[in-house]
């Protein structure tokens, strides 16, 4: 048997390994909360999953303010990062230590909430008055509650230096330990705050640290572990002044992390949720960097937008912003956490769906005047905007989130009311509360369902559109414009990946990474790879007999192959599998009524190439299609004709349908439709091809693409085009990954 050589070469990866950098040979904690967000002053609980960026501002309120630091401690860790409805805090293991020995010299007088005593078997917290050898003057309090708070002091007492040790706080399961206003708990060294977390079952609540109003806890050399709950109120400012927000962050998971020579070991069981950490932690780095996400996933510089116009434009404003950036996700490899990086782009329109509706708007207006016709109604205009308008995609001004607008309501405005706070509020008051938008009172709304929520409403003049118009596809110099500007080559890449890595190593960018101890390597992590021999293909069936008799086919029935794909095209002859025919007696191709001819002339044009498919191979039968004409203006339009259609036989012996989708503004809409009625809900069900009608009308390489389109349709009946050793259906199971970049080349050679 001979001897397969592999040749080793060096793959440069779009991955970027991360590590702790003062995490070495240690173990680390990685703290997971669970988020509540409530309106303090409406009473109101913040739904899951909903205001995501109001509960981000108030979460990092205290981050602007310089109060974060209260919080962590509270919480037991030395930085927290927001998630959404969760949270991640990082702290070094460690066991809480026990209280430290006392001394008389060491003693604070008249230090408050430091110290407790043992009387009758009970531990009190106590004031340290005055101290000598023999006996120590105290002002005792009641248990669980704070000096400052005046309840229940009674005193002096005298007790021993052994009685005495420094004040442990322990708030056991349903119990609230409440922070004065304005008051700050100090944990010193010797000090502990133990949290008892929810019983089992969850039948016990949590024990509760609730910090009021301008209240706060801090550590200086004490230690805190809080397995319960911490509420704490938020002030967060407005244009109507400010308001309160009262936030509870519970503790629900803990994941242990090795770490060898500063690279994490996370264990495979919880590894998803330590990643999930890693990708919050880097969300904030790029908002310090100024990214934007401009809705959906990815990241992009949207001071950078590249401005796009037509051709009759260019005296106009930019009428769609091109944004470059990037899809970062964490990933683990063997080689442990790594942050991957790819290239994004996001198209996002300058004007307003409020715009762009009133451009349709005047332009019915100017139709009717045109060919004088009446002004249009109402139920005119409606269906006119809803055919221009619904199903496509917008991005909302105040949260940069992507929505698919179903209906623009023109009989509703910003001044219709919603269920809010136990009562009723308008869409304009509640975007001018919540958001600050001042919004036109006379203007349509977009209804988008999104999500589970299926009344949502936008005003029209905060959403904006995303994608590209109609005219602007078919403008050829727009479409070449933008198809470079899409396009990016590998030194592209590794340009725009090195500029954000740069990004994160600057002290202001990476100060999120820095405070969790965090670094990611400045280049990208390499890798060793062997290229094998590539299989032998082959596209004549006389390779056949070869194969039965175990034998390799003679060289000379190889197809040659070259970096960019095949010597030659596979034409005209086939494979199938044995005693196996395929048949295209009863077939039908669907085309509107006014472009029947492209179809007929299509059917002219493949007749010999027909008859070079049945002359090279014997089990093909092909017969002259069915032309069926479809007088319909709409998607829905033609499902109703393609299901109400009887073919001259009886429909479950149809062989095949070709469908020639008309020349209209949304074909994906008719092919999604169409695929799917004759795919799942035919009373046939049977193999379909899409073909557009505008490829019927091409001047050039019209035999190529009509050769295509037959092997297409064959392909689909069960036949070969090419084969590797062995035969696909002599019971091997493979799989073939390609990638076309020849068409790109093509696009380019011709437009030089």
């Amino acid at each position: 048997m001979a001897t397969v050589k592999r040749r080793f070469r060096t793959c440069v990866t779009n991955l970027y390994p991360i590590q702790f950098v003062e995490a070495k040979d240690v173990h680390l904690r990685i703290n997971i909360f669970h988020c509540c967000f409530y309106d303090a002053e409406a009473d109101q609980p913040m739904l899951p999953r909903e205001e995501t960026e109001l509960k981000r501002n108030i979460f990092e309120v205290p981050r602007r303010l310089k109060h974060q630091q209260a919080i962590e401690d509270a919480l037991g860790v030395t930085t927290l990062e927001f998630g959404g409805d969760c949270a991640a805090g990082l702290c070094h293991e460690k066991q809480p230590p026990g209280p430290s020995e006392l001394s008389i010299e060491d003693l604070v007088i008249d230090d408050l909430d430091r110290y407790e005593v043992q009387l009758d078997k009970d531990w009190l917290p106590c004031v340290v008055r005055a101290a000598n050898n023999d006996e120590i003057l105290l002002d005792l309090y009641s248990p669980g509650s704070f000096f400052c708070e005046n309840l229940g002091h009674w005193g002096p007492k005298t007790a021993t230096l052994s009685q005495l040790r420094f004040r442990q706080w322990e708030v056991c399961r349903g119990e609230v330990l409440r922070i004065p206003e304005r008051q700050v708990m100090t944990l010193r060294q010797g000090q502990h705050l133990w949290i008892q977390s929810r019983g089992p079952g969850n039948d016990e609540p949590a024990g509760r640290l609730e910090m009021s109003e301008g209240s706060s806890l801090r550590c200086l050399g004490g230690t805190v572990e809080n397995e319960g709950v911490l509420m704490c109120i938020i002030a967060v400012p407005s244009q109507h002044g400010l308001r309160r927000y009262k936030l509870e962050i519970e503790s629900t998971k803990t994941v242990l992390v090795d770490c060898v020579k500063g690279i994490p070991e996370l264990p495979a069981e919880e590894r998803s949720v330590a990643l999930q950490c890693f990708t919050w932690i880097f969300e904030r780095a790029y908002r310090q960097m100024q990214l934007r996400t401009l809705g959906g996933r990815g990241w992009y510089l949207a001071d950078e937008g590249r401005a796009l116009s037509l051709g009759s434009d260019l005296s106009l404003s930019p009428r769609v912003f091109l944004y470059k950036g990037f899809v970062a996700t964490t990933a683990y490899v063997s080689a442990g956490p790594c942050l991957k990086v790819d290239i994004s782009v996001r198209l996002i329109q300058s004007q307003t769906a409020l715009a762009r509706l009133n451009f349709f708007r005047d332009l019915l207006f100017r139709h009717h005047k045109e060919h004088g016709l009446p002004v249009p109604t109402k139920a005119e205009m409606d269906a006119f905007l809803q055919k221009r308008m619904a199903g496509r995609t917008c991005m909302s001004r105040h949260n940069q989130i992507h929505y698919r607008i179903q209906k623009v309501c023109i009989d509703m405005d910003p001044l219709a009311t919603f269920p809010f706070e136990e009562g009723e509020i308008t869409y304009l008051e509640y975007f001018q509360r919540r958001h600050g938008l001042t919004l036109q009172k006379k203007q349509p709304m977009l209804y988008c369902p999104f999500r589970t929520k299926q009344q949502v409403y936008l005003p029209a003049e905060i959403a904006f559109l995303t994608g590209l118009d109609e005219e602007w596809r078919r403008d050829k110099d727009f479409s070449w414009e933008l198809w470079q500007s899409l396009r990016h080559t590998p030194q592209e890449h590794w340009r725009l990946q090195e500029r954000l890595m740069k990004g994160l190593d600057q002290p202001d960018h990476g100060r999120a990474l820095r405070e969790w101890g965090v670094k990611v390597a400045s280049t990208p992590m390499k890798v060793n790879f062997g290229e094998l021999p590539q299989e032998p293909v082959y596209f004549s069936p006389l390779a056949e007999e070869h194969f039965r008799e175990l034998r390799l086919p003679p060289s000379d029935l190889e197809v040659p192959s070259w970096p960019d794909g095949f010597e030659q095209r596979p034409w005209p002859e086939i494979w199938t599998r044995p005693g196996e025919k395929i048949a295209l007696d009863r077939w039908l191709i669907f085309v509107a009524v006014n472009e029947q001819d492209l179809v007929e002339e299509f059917i002219e044009e493949i007749e010999p190439m027909v008859g070079e498919l049945l002359d090279a191979g014997k089990d093909l039968r092909i017969s002259r299609p069915t032309v069926v004409a479809v007088s319909a203006t709409s998607a829905n339009a033609w499902v109703k004709k393609l299901a109400a259609y009887q073919p001259p036989w009886e429909k479950e012996l149809t062989d095949f349908v070709l469908v020639a989708l008309p020349q209209v503004r949304r074909r994906d809409q008719y092919y999604y439709l169409l695929k799917n009625l004759l795919t799942f809900h035919w009373d046939h069900c049977c193999p379909s091809q899409m073909i557009l009608s505008s490829t019927l009308q091409r001047d050039t390489q019209r035999c190529q693409v009509w050769r295509c389109i037959l092997q297409q349709i064959l392909v689909k009946k069960g036949a070969f085009l090419w084969v590797i050793n062995p035969l696909p259906y002599l019971g091997r199971t493979m799989m073939v990954v390609g990638l076309d970049t020849a068409k790109v080349k093509v696009r380019l050679m011709k437009r030089r």
